[in-house]
Order: structure tokens, then sequence, then C-alpha cells
């Protein structure tokens, strides 16, 4: 089974790097890369994510799965995004839209219980001297 530093060796040598330059181009510390590729450590998510945005061509998917279907369809969904939010109105939804979409949030059953007032019941005054005086 390929694991996420099997990916990261494939990544490391079929672009020609050494561990040291690969490291430099994550501007990751080689020593944790070393430990990483060794089966020291496990990858830490700023390693996976160093990798993912030094390589236009690396997906999250990619180095954590071995899929890379999943990155055109994140693509296609943030081109969506991008596309829809140019047309997206900058006024406030109105507050008939807020009353209807919160209305069902909370059960009808279940009511709000109002907390009493706390009140100071002792006071402890402690001097430099290291005296203490209690006030109840």
């Amino acid at each position: 089974m390929e694991t996420i530093v099997t990916r990261i060796k494939q990544l490391i040598s079929n672009n020609g790097f050494t561990t040291s330059s690969f490291a430099a181009k994550i501007d990751v510390d080689r020593g944790a890369l070393t430990h990483v590729l060794s089966g020291r450590n496990k990858p830490s998510l700023a390693i996976i994510k160093a990798i993912v945005d030094s390589f236009d061509t690396v997906s999250f998917d990619w180095l954590i799965y071995g899929d890379n279907s999943r990155k055109e369809t994140a693509i296609e969904l943030n081109f969506e995004t991008q596309k829809t939010s140019t047309n997206v109105s900058s006024q406030a939804p109105s507050t008939d839209l807020v009353e209807k979409s919160t209305a069902n949030m909370v059960p009808s059953d279940i009511k709000m219980k109002a907390s009493p007032t706390p009140t100071v019941t002792k006071v402890i005054l402690i001097y430099s001297d290291g005296s203490i005086d209690v006030k109840e």
C-alpha cells in the first residue's frame, strides 16, 4: 500500500531533488523532513501544506490518499464559487429571511431558563505582610 511518505519520496526522485534541496524548496527544516522520510515521524500538516503549496501539480488528495480525482472537483467548485460570488448583492439579508431560517433551530419544547444574578458571598483579603482578612 502506497503511503504519504512513499508519495513524498516519489515526488523527490521524479523531480531530481535531494533531501536537502527538497527541504529548501518547501521551506522545511531538513532534519524534520529526514525524520519523516525515515519513518521516525509522521508528516505534520505543516509539511504536507508546504509540499502542496510548493508544487502546482500536487494536491492534498493525491499526497494524502493517492487520489488526484478530487482536485478537479475542487477546482470546479472553486471556479463556480468565484463565478457566483461576484453576483452576490452587498445588501444585508432581510429580517424575514433571518427569522425564517432561525425559527426551527431550537425545538419549541426547550425553554430558556433565566440564570440568577450571582452575588458575592465571601471576600478574602491578603495583605503584603502575610495577614489575611475574611469578609462574609
